[in-house]
């Protein structure tokens, strides 16, 4: 699928992909995002369109687990996407000035001006309207924008540098909204618009490596709501056992949804289910999966993996640390807890890439039915009519069961003011390209004259 809208055509030019290679500041490697074009700090480039004139723009979309950068430039025709850059967050602020650092690095190489204007899109409220206002990372605890605006400005040159909530910038660059135009329906009926107790609210749940909830009004407004922040209710052992091997992975005693459904959270289903495999389901894992996890030996079947997955991973730890040198350009400075998320994503990105594995249908089926107690929270808090839910594994065909099969059973037990959250319609929708419109907001506010 094409993500974001057409563009201008660009004149033909030289790529700058090509450009980055010949000049050594990239080179291919086989990393988070399979072969491809990797720079030194790991970032994944994907060239857009030639070289082209005009001031450079930037839109970055600080992720749980990934941080997206489109550059391009701003010519008087419109905006021109360069290339684009796929970083895994940095386990630090730090460390996200250096992959800042390294995209300043390619824009000169390129031979473009200091960027005119930047966009970053974050998870979390943003208070004020002016260039870094006060800004919490929700994803990233601890991460405030603000603590490094001058480093930041320093780094890049530029002034024109603002900070807004992602999913506002999205659906301000979708009009109406993608889920009135990419619908998938899961369930039916929907409730007639012309019901008493509808309230004509709309949720739009993203579900990727990390979460973010929206919520937009009857009358078009739009409020940024953290839903996946709150805490996970573990309604099994099952669940319970995770939680508590998530806890001790975290170090905290509190497990939220984006742990359970972020990429952070893949990786422990994976492990909590080859904990009690049997050989033959663990054959059905991809090869490189399937060896990192037969180095650790298989409890008995009948022993539940309490606290089983705990072990597993801190009996993992060498291996993932290994594991981890594909995504950290420095292992020695990568936690366990980091080294444990680019593990989930390695084993996310193998069935993503590999296409379906027989072995992944238990793992898809618990994430469909932890997915359908995200989805019933977040209708329960925001009585809303209408629950929109994208990213690339809710299309999965298993999770989508498994999240049918969970749904009808768990909405009974979440009352929905005069009416049950099982009478919320929900649908499902394609990922939006965030850095893209990032990139869009910041090529509109180059002034007129300045466009070539």
């Amino acid at each position: 699928m094409r993500r974001g809208p057409a563009l201008h055509p660009a004149p033909a030019g030289p790529s700058p992909g090509e450009r980055l290679r010949s000049l050594g500041l990239a080179a291919s490697a086989d990393l988070h995002h399979g072969p491809g074009l990797y720079t030194s700090l790991r970032g994944h480039v994907t060239a857009l369109g030639p070289l082209s004139d005009g001031p450079c723009c930037l839109g970055i979309d600080a992720g749980a687990t990934m941080t997206r950068v489109q550059l391009g430039t701003c010519a008087p025709d419109g905006p021109r996407p360069l290339l684009k850059i796929r970083y895994l967050t940095a386990d630090r602020p730090e460390g996200f000035l250096e992959q800042v650092a390294e995209i300043t690095t390619v824009v000169r190489a390129l031979d473009l001006a200091e960027p005119r204007a930047i966009r970053i899109g974050i998870a979390g409220p943003v208070y004020d309207s002016g260039p870094l206002p006060s800004a919490q990372i929700t994803n990233r605890p601890g991460w405030s924008l603000t603590d490094f605006a001058a480093r930041l400005r320093e780094l890049t040159g530029c002034h024109d540098t603002a900070v807004a909530n992602d999913m506002t910038v999205g659906m301000r660059w979708l009009p109406g909204g993608p889920w009135e135009r990419l619908l998938r329906p899961l369930l039916r009926p929907r409730p007639a618009a012309s019901s008493p107790s509808s309230t004509g609210r709309l949720v739009k749940c993203q579900v990727g490596t990390g979460l973010n909830i929206a919520m937009r009004a009857a009358e078009g407004g739009v409020e940024a709501f953290e839903y996946g922040h709150h805490p996970f209710p573990a309604t099994g052992e099952a669940d319970r056992n995770l939680v508590r091997a998530l806890a001790a992975i975290h170090g905290r005693e509190i497990v939220t949804f984006e742990d359970v459904l972020g990429g952070r959270g893949f990786g422990p289903l994976v492990l909590a289910h080859a904990a009690s495999a049997t050989p033959e389901s663990r054959f059905l894992l991809p090869a490189d999966l399937r060896d990192l996890l037969d180095s650790v030996p298989r409890a008995p079947t009948a022993v539940p993996p309490v606290p089983g997955i705990t072990r597993t991973v801190l009996a993992l730890d060498t291996r993932i640390r290994e594991l981890s040198s594909r995504f950290s350009p420095d292992p020695t400075r990568t936690s366990l807890l980091d080294a444990y998320a680019g593990f989930g994503l390695w084993a996310l990105g193998d069935f993503l890439r590999g296409g379906f594995w027989p072995g992944f249908r238990p793992i898809l089926s618990a994430y469909g039915r932890h997915l359908a107690l995200f989805v019933l929270s977040a209708a329960q808090i925001t009585a809303c009519d209408d629950l929109y839910v994208g990213g690339r594994l809710v299309m999965d065909p298993t999770v989508r069961q498994g999240f049918l099969t969970a749904y009808p059973r768990l909405a009974g037990q979440f009352p929905h003011g005069r009416r049950l959250v099982d009478r919320v319609a929900v649908h499902a929708f394609d990922e939006p390209d965030y850095e893209h419109f990032l990139f869009l907001t910041a090529a509109e506010s180059v002034p007129a004259q300045e466009r070539g």
